[in-house]
């Protein structure tokens, strides 16, 4: 199977029935076999959005409230915090008792492993301009989607920071689903990347068939 893309207006995540249609935002979802031969293309985007958007973060939430004993809480802590710096923001959401965090990716792209973000509903990349906003800042923009992400929690976050691009990934037995999200300006400046390396745009009543080709 050869890399394949689509491209809609609004927010569409790939494996969720619940979209947003206003056309303010497009989503991009390039769709590939694995892992493993998704990687090239996108190092290849990754770096192209960095030329404009070169701060990259990673947005993450535990998913559900924690239970159990204040020693079993601080373990999970620890656990989330083995790769922070001092930047780092890891909280509580006092409402919902779930922890999530979100942490400045101090990786080259080249050397990301997209196994570690394979669950969208609750990991996901945030590509921004430099400086503002903090990530403590950016925590208190996603906090109410911590137990789990859907298309009007991306929603808000975007109206909140509109220059921010967000990036998530699914995988399943038969394909990897690659989405690049934000406001349209945003997404619509990586089509004439895509076709300048020929990846062919699909409609979505032709993915099924491709993918099982």
């Amino acid at each position: 199977m050869k890399p394949i893309y689509l491209y809609d207006a609004g927010i569409k995540p790939w494996e969720q029935t619940t979209t947003v249609s206003d056309s303010r935002f497009a989503t991009i979802t390039v769709v590939h076999r694995s892992i493993n031969e998704l990687f090239g293309l996108w190092h290849t985007l990754a770096t192209t959005i960095r030329l404009r958007l070169p701060r990259v973060l990673k947005w993450r939430t535990v998913g559900h409230s924690i239970e159990g004993s204040k020693i079993q809480e601080l373990k999970l802590v620890k656990q989330l915090k083995s790769e922070f710096s001092d930047d780092d923001h890891l909280e509580k959401n006092g409402d919902s008792n779930i922890y999530s965090y979100v942490m400045q990716l101090s990786v080259l792209m080249g050397d990301f492993d997209l196994n570690t973000i394979t669950q969208p509903r609750y990991t996901a990349l945030l590509f921004l301009p430099d400086g503002e906003p903090n990530n403590g800042s950016l925590w208190e923009t996603f906090k109410n989607s911590d137990d789990g992400l859907e298309a009007g929690g991306m929603e808000s976050s975007l109206r909140s920071y509109e220059d921010m691009l967000i990036c998530r990934l699914f995988e399943s037995d038969t394909h990897v689903s690659l989405q690049l999200v934000g406001l349209a300006e945003q997404v619509d400046f990586l089509l004439n990347k895509l076709n300048e390396i020929d990846i062919e745009r699909v409609d979505e009543k032709d993915v099924a068939k491709l993918i099982n080709s």
